[in-house]
């Protein structure tokens, strides 16, 4: 913001302590209207350094909003400004936001003062962003009709309370595919005289392990299970490391998982709970997600999935939220494509899942490790 500020040059002592006296007096009247006098730029600097910084989509609203606001309540240059939250976001952002539009509205050339023009500015949102809602009045008394200005804004990601904001990038590694069907895979890196691997994929009707030294993947030891047929239920299993057990459609296995000879499976059916919603998506119905336990800054990572069918292409997004209880949560950064639907999503470490794809274009299905990585 540019500040205006007046100059003397005057010849004589007297004219200027004359000024000096006159500016202490304005700055006092001020002060007890509850107003705030100008501060040179370098002050003015040290302050916004301490003020948080708006996503890009964000500053734009605020700008578009502002302009709105001003053109709205010419001539008047000064106005009330009252700001209300109906939205998903939190404390931290909504104060953020509010403190860019009265820096906004000031460089717009307005004062935010007590019984001018009254603005109240509405934070929304739809399905497809925030909706920012300013109904003006021409003076507090709200005789006169009130004019609103709406700006729409993408629903970009938070603002930490340190006043920095964060974004997530996924990135995604193809592990293992095949013709037929697989619920679950994990890999396992036992250090010995040389860094042997073992992956395990978990199918429909046993357990299968593979080993290498190399990047080849040998077929080491399959454990079948007791057959189950599929019925009306998509078949569901998982790898657990945790417990040292992995839970199939048809089985239950338990020992040392890096050592396939003291894996024992035992016919026992387990229902496992379906896809996992940790958070609330504005716009899903149907989709898959897992909360990571890595955060990022003050926010805690969900990963989630698309909201397709199973005979859709598929995406895999990050969002970012604050509250575990009524976990409103906005997407941040770029979302990962697949080309089939996720038929499952495991978390596999503090800040990456596990995901099975079955890809449309091959007719195989997918083993992928998506690691969400916190950019601040």
């Amino acid at each position: 913001m540019r500040h205006k500020s007046r100059i003397c040059h005057p010849p004589q002592y007297i004219i200027a302590l004359a000024v000096l006296i006159f500016s202490f007096q304005l700055i006092t009247t001020q002060i007890a209207h509850g107003q705030i006098p100008s501060t040179p730029s370098s002050q003015t600097s040290d302050q916004r350094v301490a003020s948080p910084a708006l996503p890009t989509a964000w500053s734009d609203g605020v700008k578009a909003l502002a302009a709105k606001i001003a053109a709205a309540v010419k001539p008047s240059r000064a106005i009330s400004l009252d700001i209300k939250n109906i939205s998903s976001l939190g404390a931290a952002d909504v104060e953020a936001i509010r403190a860019a539009i009265e820096t906004e509205l000031q460089t717009e050339g307005l004062r935010i003062v007590s019984g001018a023009a009254d603005v109240e500015v509405t934070l929304s949102e739809n399905a497809d962003g925030y909706v920012w809602v300013a109904e003006i009045r021409r003076n507090a008394k709200r005789e006169d009709p009130s004019r609103v200005a709406i700006v729409s804004v993408s629903k970009a990601v938070t603002i930490s309370t340190d006043g920095k904001a964060e974004s997530l990038a996924l990135s995604k590694r193809l592990v293992w595919q095949q013709s037929t069907e697989f619920l679950d895979f994990l890999i396992v890196e036992r250090p010995t005289t040389v860094m042997l691997s073992f992956l395990m994929i978990l199918e429909p009707d046993r357990l299968v392990y593979y080993r290498s030294t190399t990047p080849q993947w040998q077929l080491w030891q399959a454990i079948p299970f007791a057959h189950v047929g599929r019925g009306n239920r998509a078949f569901q299993g998982r790898i657990d490391t945790g417990f040292q057990k992995v839970w199939g459609p048809g089985g239950e296995c338990s020992g040392d998982l890096s050592d396939p000879k003291t894996v024992k499976c035992s016919p026992k059916i387990t229902i496992l709970a379906g896809p996992r919603v940790g958070v609330r998506i504005s716009g899903h119905e149907m989709y898959q997600s897992e909360v990571l336990s890595e955060r990022c800054g003050d926010k805690s990572v969900a990963l989630v999935s698309g909201n397709g069918d199973w005979t859709q292409p598929d995406s895999l997004q990050g969002y970012l939220f604050s509250d575990i209880v009524n976990p409103n949560a906005v997407p941040s950064g770029g979302a990962i494509e697949f080309d089939g639907p996720m038929m499952s999503m495991q978390a596999d470490d503090r800040e990456s899942v596990r995901v099975i794809v079955r890809n449309l274009k091959t007719g195989n299905y997918e083993g992928y490790v998506v690691t969400a990585t916190c950019n601040h």
